[in-house]
């Protein structure tokens, strides 16, 4: 488990195979497309998105996952 704070000023927990998939969504600067994901991903996704640790953007038809800037949210 890891703590981070969130924009909105909360904190939060997140297991580490959340803590992994954000990792791999920060790596993708534009944000990473839903279908580049695996089943149990996207539902780990959506779980993050439900916490307000990820946004999902619709652009030109596809779903893509964003992550905010990981230097501002990890908690050490």
């Amino acid at each position: 488990m890891k703590a981070i704070d969130l924009p909105s000023g909360f904190s939060t927990l997140i297991s580490n195979e959340e803590s992994l998939l954000l990792s791999k969504v920060a790596g993708h600067p534009d944000g990473l497309a839903k279908s580049a994901l695996d089943e149990r991903e996207q539902t780990v996704a959506h779980n993050l998105v439900k916490k307000d640790v990820l946004t999902r953007v619709k652009t030109a038809g596809k779903l893509y996952y964003r992550a905010p800037d990981l230097r501002h949210i990890w908690r050490i």
